[in-house]
């Protein structure tokens, strides 16, 4: 059973949260309800949800705060710098939205119907406010994945801080959640503001005096979204080059001597110097339409200035030629062709495969090689369209190097 929550009652911003707003209607008179639009009314709708799901945002941090964090500092079972790859921030995330919701309080203390919510729109989200929030937001979250990880591990391994962790996820104020759940809460809620700035826009006359405003600030906040989104993916991406760089075996590259140019480029590659832009499965067809020979899965990193396509083996990623047979098996026109792990943008040309959708054709210029890849999934696509913009985009580069 749920015990009596940890949180101090003196606070008000901690007060059992309710998940429906309270009705503003209640404080209206009847004549006072009458006098508003249809429309009106849904615009306060909106309002009241924004202003009580930012309350009940700071209330859940608070639980992570007083919760989690510091019980678990106190207890000493989970290491410091544990604690503060779970809790990154925490202290500026919270100190952010209170000041939002002190604001809206403010204005929420005149009363139902609220006229004019721009001024605190703006100082939440726009100029220094929305880079601060981009800041602090990207901070908390851009990690997440792999602490949620470590979490999972620890909690496997060491019984008496998965108890500890049971007792205080047993919280009231938890309401039956984990602790990987509720570290998701600050990402959710800055999903949640373009959302409600869209409803509130919904419903204003396109002549309303802060319909631009309000506009202005919805752009602005899925703008920040993205701009957290995509530090988090590139945060993602670079654990990832390091998981593999940890276990990427290049030994098959001497295959045509040490001499020879990707050899001599990539023998030693550390990954972890490279952005990757996308990673995926494919399937290397070395036989086109002759299904007696074997294709090869492939794990396929789409770097800053190259491809490179990867064979897993076991805990291992080895960085290895391929030979395809260029006629006949057994037939002295049978030529074989040696084919790149990696090939530059600046040598490379793509084209789809007319019989096959889903597979498209790599041909590297610099040696005349031809591989061609079956695409797993339909992501692929895309993949391979991002390939064609980023190979405009870094040509000059890779010229130049």
């Amino acid at each position: 059973t749920p015990r009596l929550s940890l949180l101090p009652r003196q606070d008000s911003d901690v007060e059992p949260d309710q998940v429906d707003p309270p009705d503003w209607r209640n404080s209206l008179t009847a004549d006072q309800l009458a006098s508003l639009t249809g429309r009106e009314a849904q615009r306060q709708d909106v309002i009241n949800e924004l202003f009580h799901t930012e309350k009940n945002h700071v209330r859940n941090l608070k639980v992570l705060e007083r919760v989690f964090r510091l019980p678990l500092l106190e207890s000493g079972l989970m290491p410091k710098e544990v604690v503060d790859r779970l809790f990154p921030n925490l202290d500026e995330v919270i100190q952010i939205h209170s000041s939002y919701n002190n604001a809206m309080t403010n204005l929420k203390r005149g009363g139902f119907p609220i006229c004019e919510v721009g001024d605190v729109l703006r100082d939440m989200f726009l100029g220094s406010f929305g880079e601060r929030l981009i800041a602090e937001g990207a901070e908390f979250t851009k990690n997440q994945k792999f602490t949620l990880e470590e979490l999972k591990r620890i909690r496997q391994r060491d019984s008496r801080l998965d108890q500890k962790l049971q007792e205080l996820e047993s919280d009231s104020s938890c309401r039956r959640l984990k602790l990987e759940d509720m570290l998701a809460w600050e990402h959710q809620r800055l999903v949640k503001y373009p959302l409600l700035l869209k409803e509130i826009g919904k419903h204003m006359e396109l002549h309303d005096e802060e319909y631009e405003l309000i506009k202005e600030v919805e752009a602005r906040t899925k703008e920040i979204l993205e701009n957290i989104d995509k530090q988090v993916a590139e945060a993602q991406n670079i654990r990832k080059l390091e998981e593999i760089q940890k276990n990427l075996d290049t030994s098959g590259l001497e295959k045509l001597g040490p001499e020879n140019q990707v050899c001599v480029d990539y023998r030693n590659v550390d990954l972890t110097r490279l952005k990757l832009i996308y990673d995926g499965q494919l399937t290397l067809n070395l036989g086109g339409e002759n299904r007696r020979v074997k294709n090869i899965d492939l794990y396929v990193l789409l770097l800053d200035d190259c491809v490179m396509f990867l064979q897993k083996q076991e805990e291992k990623y080895l960085l290895k030629f391929h030979t395809v047979s260029g006629g006949i098996p057994g037939n002295r026109d049978d030529v074989k062709k040696i084919l790149s792990p990696v090939i530059k943008f600046s040598t490379m040309i793509v084209r789809p495969v007319a019989t096959n959708k889903k597979a498209f054709y790599l041909m590297n210029t610099l040696r005349s090689e031809d591989t061609r890849l079956n695409s797993s999934h339909d992501q692929i696509s895309y993949a391979v369209f991002c390939l064609q913009k980023k190979k405009k985009k870094t040509t000059t580069t890779t010229t130049n190097n």
